[in-house]
């Protein structure tokens, strides 16, 4: 056992355990049942995905529905996260061990409202958001869980019952040899020694026992914390330094985001305060007891530096009125936008508004932070030699800051004695990110060096290899993972990608299945699977793979445009339409969804409708060739022989030896009387290496010559 149990805790304290179980961190984190799952009384429209979710009783257990169109899954619900004074998020168990974040959440605002939970109110909600052991190392006490057992890239399981809440070894340390010294009548200073208490701790770590849950410094992908390479998750021992486990970043200063208020935000925003820097008299406990006993008075710690007497003579001071209320207001949070939580800045005065309704922001990728990400100490400590790598490491790990980062972070790597595997990996994504797969694979081959039986590794290193056009050496990376662990679903459907772009389209078919058997939530494989059965011709076998998929996820784009293509080129226009519709609408600015759509309306002679769609894919992208010739040959169709002139051109201007675009210029010249220009043209289209082409191109010669 990791630690001793919080119950044996509880066998000398009950008194604290008692008061404790009914605080917020106390129930962070519970089975389901009926005390903490709330029942819709009807189900809950989306409006922007177009689905319903609710929540219903099943026996004994209950489970979350959602349902678009003819699409529909019940997931059980096995845990609750949250103590329901201001949230509750829902979460089923998969067969992997995998705790899945479902859709839909419940509110206290409002007297207890349902509303979809942070980062789902979107018209493309996650079906398959998994917990990680960093957002559980918040929410509950140590699982018995192993070192580091992420580390392998099996990803966060929890094949054992996880914890129920935040216990007292998050805040005081292992008990197991407080509980041996106390009951072996050892002396009293020994048995208070052998515990962590943070009341006796110094300012900073008795702060950074808060801090190491409440301290976040940004939800944003910045990053806002980088846990240690070195350290597990659940790591951090109450009493060490917070920078023995984490280094904390934040948005440059001037960037406009000073003033950002989020859920997690109350040490960030505390720490901003005069009173907070004020020589360690203002912390957390001033007014929190972390056990949970009431307060007298959370305005006399207030009275003991600004004495009522010497307070402005305003409306609001004196007759008992409770300073937070006005200096720590309650604001709405900007990222959980259904929930209204205590500023701890304290301040002056508060700006209007700060309780008003708002809609969830997704931040297109043109409007993320792009600049300098800078260290954030969260005590007076001086920062550890090691900082200056994990700032590097923040400059490119989401993206924030990659042209500058990147040489920092290489610089910092350089020397064969420095660098653990996980900072090669995070320069390796930074090179994949800014186009260059070949510098890519030096660093994740440089990962996989250094970690040599971690499966993360290889199928980063194979993917990366995959994308230099190495496939051969990718093939021989992930089976290299899969030497590790067989069961790896993940490399086996990257096996399938290269099967199928070899042309080995009955082995890519075999691995898609091997992986979807695995892992029955990997979508990309059932999708390739689908692909690879249309390929041999299997159209019925392709229908339901891709079918299947949008009943894990309906809101994939790839997929529907995958469906849509298989329906039209069986005539199901119909059908059809419906797909292409919805992935259209799930990436709208993505040209060859519209360009197919169109391809199927034309089929179907709907000119019309078709030209529309090609036009759309025309102005999303200029310099899509096939797009104009199609779009040329509707304009041709309907007797608009100039605009299809013009569209033509522009595409063998793009594209000088496209042989479609050659015979199709060609035959409107011929339209319009210039035989010798289509001739040219005629002639060109008749070397082309599509045979279909070239036929038809030289019959056309024939009848202008």
């Amino acid at each position: 056992m990791l630690l001793a149990a919080a119950a044996a805790c509880a066998l000398c304290h009950p008194d604290h355990a008692a008061h404790f179980a009914r605080t917020g961190m106390g129930r962070s984190f519970s089975r389901a049942s009926a005390a903490n799952v709330p029942v819709t009384a009807a189900p809950f429209h989306h409006a922007a995905s177009g689905a319903w979710f609710s929540i219903e009783r099943r026996g004994r257990g209950f489970i979350h529905r959602s349902r678009r169109k003819e699409y529909s899954e019940d997931l059980e619900i096995h845990w609750v996260m949250g103590s329901g004074s201001r949230a509750r998020t829902f979460l089923h168990r998969n067969a992997r061990g995998e705790l899945i974040e479902l859709p839909l959440g419940w509110y206290a605002e409002k007297g207890g409202t349902f509303g979809m939970n942070p980062g789902f109110d979107s018209i493309a909600p996650p079906t398959r958001r998994k917990i990680d052991f960093d957002c559980m190392a918040c929410h509950n006490a140590y699982p018995d869980a192993g070192a580091n057992p992420a580390a392998a890239g099996a990803g966060a399981r929890f094949l054992a019952d996880p914890p129920q809440g935040i216990d007292c070894a998050r805040c005081h340390g292992d008990g197991a040899r407080h509980a041996m010294a106390a009951k072996g009548g050892a002396a009293r200073e020994a048995i208070r020694s052998a515990i962590v208490n943070p009341a006796r701790l110094p300012a900073a770590r008795r702060d950074e026992v808060c801090a190491q849950c409440h301290l976040e410094t940004t939800s944003a992908r910045l990053p806002g914390m980088i846990r240690r390479f070195d350290r597990a998750p659940f790591a951090y021992r109450a009493g060490e330094p917070l920078s023995n486990a984490f280094f904390y970043f934040d948005h440059a200063p001037g960037s406009g985001r000073e003033e950002k208020f989020e859920i997690v935000s109350a040490a960030y925003r505390m720490r901003q305060s005069a009173c907070a820097r004020a020589g360690g008299k203002f912390a957390c406990v001033t007014c929190h007891d972390p056990h949970g006993r009431p307060r007298d008075s959370h305005t006399a710690p207030c009275l003991s530096c600004h004495p009522a007497a010497k307070l402005p003579a305003v409306d609001g001071h004196g007759g008992g009125a409770r300073c937070a209320s006005c200096h720590m207001p309650r604001r709405r949070t900007e990222d959980v936008v259904h929930v209204v939580m205590t500023d701890h800045k304290v301040q002056r005065r508060a700006a209007p508004g700060l309780l008003d309704e708002r809609l969830e922001r997704h931040p297109a990728e043109s409007e993320e932070y792009r600049g300098e990400v800078v260290p954030y100490a969260p005590s007076s400590d001086p920062l550890p030699p090691e900082a200056s790598l994990y700032a590097a490491v923040a400059q490119v790990l989401h993206e924030s800051n990659l042209a500058a980062g990147i040489p920092r972070l290489e610089a910092e790597l350089a020397g064969a004695a420095r660098g653990p595997a996980e900072a090669w990996a995070v320069l390796g994504n930074a090179w994949r990110a800014s186009r260059r797969p070949d510098k890519a694979v030096e660093a994740f081959a440089e990962a996989a060096r250094r970690e040599p039986d971690s499966v993360r590794r290889r199928r980063d290193l194979g993917v990366a290899l995959l994308e230099h056009g190495r496939a051969e050496d990718a093939a021989a990376a992930f089976r290299r993972a899969l030497g590790i662990d067989a069961g790896d679903a993940a490399s086996i459907y990257q096996l399938a990608l290269i099967d199928s772009g070899a042309g080995r389209i009955r082995d890519a078919v075999e691995k898609a299945r091997r992986a979807v058997a695995l892992d029955p939530d990997l979508i990309d494989a059932r999708n390739s699977l689908g692909a690879n059965l249309a390929s041999l011709g299997d159209a019925a076998g392709a229908e339901t793979a891709f079918r299947n998929a949008l009943g894990v996820d309906p809101y994939s784009a790839v997929v529907h445009a995958n469906l849509a293509r298989l329906l039209g080129s069986r005539g199901g226009l119909d059908a059809a339409r419906e797909h292409f519709e919805e992935a259209i609408r799930l990436r709208p600015l993505y040209a060859p969804d519209r360009y197919d759509y169109a391809v199927t309306l034309a089929r179907a002679n709907r000119p019309e409708e078709a030209r529309a769609q090609a036009e759309s894919a025309v102005s999303l992208a200029p310099g899509f060739v096939d797009a104009r010739v199609l779009l040329g040959m509707l304009h041709s169709s309907g007797g608009r022989l100039e605009a299809a002139r013009r569209e033509l051109e522009a595409a063998l201007r793009l594209r000088a030896d496209h042989g479609r675009a050659h015979l199709e210029l060609g035959r409107v010249l011929a339209a319009t009387g210039d035989r010798a220009g289509a001739a040219r043209h005629f002639e060109a289209a008749a070397r082309d290496a599509d045979p279909e082409a070239a036929r038809m191109a030289r019959e056309a010669l024939d009848r202008v010559r």
